[in-house]
């Protein structure tokens, strides 16, 4: 489904829904690129999204944000999904009770007549209460646990670069793959 010139492509306003890929996406612009762009927006509470697989063939590709909820959107599950080429946020989640199952987040990078949060170029950025298991990001995920605690990337101990790693993060606490 092609979005080049929508601020949200996909709105889901109604709970208890189930919104399936079937192995397909949905691509924002590549170029000319809409400040703020949204691939699905979720506003409403026990939501289900099934990405339908992590290759090249299916996802949400060239948005601002490429899944974001309205703050209200507890009990939201999201399994096998693709992120591709996002530019504030990958996932900006702020709901609670949210499961996150099987992600790819690839490619998120700023862009400063693009990005809505600056400096941008974050895999996700869950503000509620999150699950993430089997889910793989860039190293600039994280999670803000209520106690402080942030999850996110480990360093390299031999090259002292960050790289990319399977998240599991589980109740703010983070389980190193």
């Amino acid at each position: 489904m092609g979005c080049a010139h929508s601020k949200v492509a996909v709105k889901i306003s109604a709970s208890g829904k189930t919104f399936d890929f079937q192995g397909f996406k949905i691509v924002g612009a590549a170029t000319d690129q809409i400040k703020g762009s949204v691939g699905i927006l979720v506003a409403a509470p026990n939501v289900t999204i099934v990405g339908g697989g992590t290759g090249s063939k299916s996802g949400i590709e060239y948005f601002d944000y490429c899944l974001m909820d309205e703050g209200d959107s507890d009990g939201l599950t999201v399994s096998t999904l693709r992120c591709f080429r996002a530019r504030s946020a990958g996932i900006d989640l702020a709901s609670d009770n949210v499961a996150l199952n099987g992600l790819l987040v690839d490619l998120v990078v700023a862009g400063t007549n693009t990005t809505t949060e600056v400096p941008g170029g974050i895999g996700m950025h869950l503000s509620g209460s999150a699950n993430v298991k089997d889910s793989i990001g860039p190293p600039r995920c994280q999670h803000r646990h209520p106690r402080g605690r942030v999850a996110g990337p480990r360093r390299h101990q031999a090259s002292g670069r960050d790289r990319w790693q399977p998240l599991d993060v589980q109740g703010g606490g983070r389980t190193p793959a």
